[in-house]
């Protein structure tokens, strides 16, 4: 059984899609309760074998399982959570700064350090104001911090997709660590390097062939999950 308690993708629907319609594995989820209507065909279907949604999934789940959390009424999950959640934010500060000190971090030495985690906060702190303070008018304050994020974030999913996609994906298929070299590998190679000759005029044409493959395929494979996964279900259930 898979439970998918994500709000992000994959979410509920690629679960059912990928998992329950095409291997036949139970797909139970939660969500918040602007998102559980959306759900509900396919518990209908039989596609989900049950669902979590919002505070009323909570209280359902409450009253299952008996839970009786600040002694609130079984099924009556808003009491049962309203404190530890007002007091979690004060309680984890306290906790954080007992333990790491406000400043300064005591060390063995017997000397004290400043602690960078601190003033990395407070740097967010102080970026995140200045890129609010666009609402007041433009000014330098928020061209630095927006310059910065922009530049920051391209170098991070730069790293991270070489990193976390390429290498593991594409380079260790094509260059085993046993050794040898699988020339197969090179087609998607060269095909994702045609995606960057759209930078050059004059090359172009050539990431047309890479995006005709991408769009092509995607909208294929899309076009089958979504009709085995949305369509005939519910005309089998008329």
């Amino acid at each position: 059984m898979i439970i998918s308690l994500s709000a992000g993708d994959p979410g509920i629907p690629a679960w059912v899609m990928m998992a329950g319609d095409r291997f036949n594995i139970p797909i139970g989820g939660g969500c918040t309760a602007v998102s559980a209507p959306q759900f509900y065909p396919y518990l209908g279907t039989g596609q989900m074998v049950g669902l979590l949604g919002g505070l009323k999934g909570a209280a359902d789940y409450e009253t299952m399982v008996r839970l009786e959390e600040d002694n609130a009424a079984p099924g009556t999950a808003t009491p049962g959570h309203g404190r530890p959640v007002r007091g979690a934010p004060c309680n984890n500060a306290v906790h954080y700064y007992r333990q790491r000190g406000l400043y300064f971090d005591q060390r063995e030495e017997g000397r004290a350090e400043m602690n960078w985690e601190v003033i990395g906060i407070w740097l967010g702190a102080l970026l995140s104001l200045s890129l609010y303070s666009f609402l007041y008018k433009d000014n330098p304050f928020y061209k630095f911090a927006e310059h910065l994020f922009v530049g920051m974030s391209a170098g991070y999913w730069v790293i991270y997709t070489i990193m976390n996609v390429l290498v593991p994906n594409w380079w260790q298929n094509m260059v085993p660590t046993a050794g040898g070299f699988q020339p197969i590998w090179v087609i998607p190679g060269v095909l994702g390097l045609f995606m960057l000759f759209r930078l050059i005029p004059k090359l172009a044409g050539y990431s047309r062939l890479s995006l005709a493959l991408i769009v092509g395929t995607g909208a294929g494979l899309s076009m089958t999950a979504m009709l085995q996964t949305n369509a005939l279900p519910r005309c089998m259930e008329r």
